[in-house]
């Protein structure tokens, strides 16, 4: 009964926040067809209100103040840092992406050890981010040209080296078949016809996979990653076939954010049902099972979602599949199984410092606080709620505010309806759990994209310098007739 409690409420707050923005933007219909539920369930909706200001104006455990009151990451005063390096400034803390990776690799090991942990360079692909984990052994799970070559430049190991994703052009193809990758996960029949036509033309054996579709997608939009089973036992059987491939393994994804660990149990069982039919009738002996990532982070959904929340421990994820593993080991011979995390090991890793630039109060609007930032570098605001805690110490009563962006753009919101003391023009905010997909996602709207700098053992650095109108423009150029028109017209 508590438990299903607690996943009302959480689908309640969810609705909540969800009519709050969508009330700034443009689909006021879909409000009112649930206004009856929000009346009917008020009590429980101003429950979850009161949790979430407790919160907000709770203390992260990786946050401390020194004696000015001045909020702390990891002992450096992000006031000073703000005013140092300028805002907004992503700051990204290298031992906490240590010991993410570290926590996530013991843990599976614990149930699984025949494990691999390739970390998802797509989540963010700093270079630096990169290296640390490549320093911790992780492999490097890639999915383009762009991402290949953040793995060459930080000098990768070829054989740690996973290529996955749906778009492989034949460049990108021959320059992996070169390196020697561990893996080419193809996603299509054409991908395979195009890399064993690259195979016969250079003569180099290449080790490849399938991609599984998954059959047991729920979700609205329709998914286009992998074969069906019917394709990718054809596909299995080509490359067995071709004397240049070596098989190697079944790859599958189930998304981001995935809370039901359901979903990899089932997954895995498909899957070694699969691989027992390819060794019985084709005589394959699938080496990676690659169960791929959406191992979550502690971003909570700014929807409602139909899967539990809190996500499970990562604990519990470990167990659950190492047991599924060890039940079905019969069929599937202990593959190497494959970990493809991204949000578990970066997200919590790195912060965002942030100036208010402006505060109003609008009628019938609410009072505004204006950012330095917003969507343009957290995009994933628009999807996840994030907390925004005030750099300095301030004490009485909080207040109702929305949190808004510079963009000139409606739905640049951080958060609507947030408790916070009353605070002025110039204060700095932090907001937390900032390192997956923002900086990957961030795009020069309005504003270039601005420092990140790496907490370390040696101290505070750079590790990209923000981006100038010169960055931005170096691509571009004008067609010399439109500059002649324009002299002609001035004289």
């Amino acid at each position: 009964m508590t438990n299903a409690i607690s996943l009302l409420q959480n689908k309640l707050e969810g609705y909540k926040e969800y009519f709050s923005i969508l009330s700034y933007q443009k689909h006021l219909r879909r409000i009112r067809k649930f206004q009856p539920v929000i009346l009917s369930l008020k009590r429980i909706i101003m429950m979850n209100s009161a949790l979430k200001q407790y919160k907000e104006s709770s203390m992260n455990s990786n946050f401390s103040r020194n004696d000015k009151g001045h909020l702390l990451i990891e002992g450096i005063d992000t006031i000073e840092l703000g005013n140092r390096f300028g805002t907004p400034l992503y700051v990204v803390c290298e031992e906490k992406v240590r010991n993410n990776y570290r926590n996530f690799k013991k843990n599976f090991t614990k149930y699984y050890d025949k494990n691999i942990v390739a970390y998802s360079y797509k989540t963010n692909f700093l270079p630096a981010i990169c290296t640390i984990l490549k320093n911790e052994g992780a492999w490097a799970e890639i999915v383009s040209a762009l991402e290949l070559s953040i793995a060459r430049k930080i000098q990768v190991n070829p054989s740690k080296i996973i290529f996955n994703g749906p778009c492989k052009s034949d460049e990108v193809l021959l320059e992996a078949l070169r390196l020697g990758v561990s893996v080419i996960n193809i996603d299509s029949l054409s991908e395979l016809e195009r890399l064993s036509n690259l195979i016969h033309k250079t003569g180099i054996t290449a080790n490849v996979g399938v991609r599984l579709h998954n059959p047991f997608e729920k979700g609205k939009i329709p998914s286009r990653f992998g074969l069906d089973i019917k394709k990718a036992f054809t596909a299995c059987k080509l490359i067995g076939k071709n004397q240049r491939m070596n098989y190697r393994g079944i790859h599958i994804h189930l998304g981001t954010q995935i809370t039901n660990i359901n979903s990899y149990i089932m997954i895995i069982k498909y899957a070694a049902d699969f691989m027992a039919n390819l060794h019985s009738k084709l005589d394959l002996n699938t080496i990676f099972l690659n169960i791929g990532g959406g191992f979550p982070s502690h971003q909570k959904p700014l929807y409602a979602i139909d899967d539990p929340w809190p996500a499970p421990s990562l604990k519990e994820y470990a167990s659950k599949i190492g047991s599924t593993l060890e039940a079905n080991h019969n069929k599937i011979n202990y593959p190497y199984l494959v970990l493809e995390p991204g949000r578990a090991i970066v997200s919590s890793s790195s912060y965002l410092i942030t100036k208010i630039v402006a505060i109003k109060s609008i009628d019938r609007a609410g009072k505004w606080i204006i950012l330095d930032s917003g969507l343009n570098i957290v995009p994933e605001a628009e999807y996840f709620y994030y907390k925004t805690i005030p750099a300095s110490h301030h004490k009485g009563e909080r207040e109702k505010v929305h949190i808004g962006g510079p963009l000139c753009m409606l739905e640049d919101i951080i958060g609507l309806n947030r408790r916070l003391p009353k605070l002025q023009e110039g204060d700095i905010l932090v907001i937390p759990d900032v390192g997956a997909y923002n900086i990957s996602l961030s795009w020069q709207f309005i504003k270039p994209r601005p420092n990140i700098c790496m907490i370390h053992k040696n101290g505070v650095e750079l590790i990209r310098k923000t981006e100038t109108v010169d960055d931005i423009l170096r691509l571009d150029s004008i067609p010399k007739h439109l500059i002649t028109n324009q002299i002609a017209k001035e004289d």
